[in-house]
C-alpha cells in the first residue's frame, strides 16, 4: 500500500486489536520504487517509516517477541542508494548492484536514431519490418507513444508476420481465441502479443 493508505487505515487503528497484532508482527517492509520517495513526498514517507517503525517496536517490546526489522529497497539507478535509502530509514543498507546481480546477462544493442522531425513512425515503421524480415527467431516489443502509432505499425507488419507464420493475439478478444492461438505448436514460431486493443484491425 501507499504511504499516505498506510499511514489513513492503518496508523490510524493501532487499537483495533488484528492491526496491533499486525504491525507487532511485522519482519519486513519492502520499499518498491524508492527513488520516487524524494522532496516533500519522500520527507513525508521518512516521519511515516519511524512512526511505523516506533508503533512497531513498541508492540513487539509489549509482546516479549522483538526481532529486527529488517527493510528491503528496489530502486532505479541512482548515484548512492545506500545514502538515499539511509535518510528514508535511518537505516544502513548494503547496496546489491550490476557486480552482484546473478541474473542471466545477454549483450545488448542500444541505438539512438535521430529522425527528422515528423518521420519517427515511418523510421519505426522500417526498423519493425527489418527485425521481422531478417531476425525472425528473436523476440522483440515495439514501444510507441499512441494508440493510432500501435495501429499502424501492426497494420503494416501484419502481411509479413502471416509469411512468418506468426499472428496476433488481440487483446480484449474473447477466451476461445486466446486459448486456440496459445495451444499452437511452437514450431510455428511464436505468438505476438499486441499490447493493445486494436478493435479496428482485422489480423486475427
Amino acid at each position: 500500500m501507499t504511504p499516505d493508505v498506510c499511514q489513513a487505515w492503518l496508523m490510524s487503528r493501532l487499537s483495533t486489536p488484528v492491526v496491533k497484532e499486525f504491525v507487532g508482527s511485522l519482519l519486513t517492509i519492502i520499499i518498491d520504487e524508492a527513488h520516487s520517495l524524494e522532496a516533500v513526498f519522500g520527507s513525508n514517507f521518512a516521519f511515516f517509516i519511524r512512526r511505523l517503525e516506533a508503533a512497531r517496536n513498541y508492540i513487539a517490546e509489549s509482546k516479549s517477541a522483538k526481532q529486527p526489522l529488517q527493510y528491503i529497497g528496489a530502486t532505479a539507478t541512482i548515484a548512492k542508494p545506500n545514502e538515499h535509502m539511509k535518510l528514508l530509514t535511518g537505516h544502513e543498507f548494503a547496496v546489491i548492484d550490476d557486480n552482484a546481480d546473478g541474473s542471466p546477462q545477454h549483450d545488448r544493442i542500444l541505438a539512438h536514431v535521430a529522425c527528422p522531425e515528423g518521420e519517427e513512425l515511418e523510421i519505426a515503421k522500417s526498423i519493425q519490418n527489418y527485425i521481422l524480415t531478417t531476425d525472425s527467431d528473436r523476440a522483440f516489443i515495439t514501444f510507441v507513444d499512441s494508440r493510432k502509432a500501435v495501429e499502424i505499425l501492426a497494420l503494416s507488419a501484419g502481411a509479413k508476420m502471416t509469411s512468418l507464420g506468426l499472428q496476433f493475439l488481440l487483446t480484449g478478444r474473447g477466451s476461445l481465441l486466446r486459448t486456440d492461438v496459445e495451444s499452437r505448436d511452437s514450431s510455428e514460431k511464436a505468438v505476438c502479443e499486441a499490447l493493445c486493443q486494436l478493435r479496428r484491425l482485422n489480423l486475427a
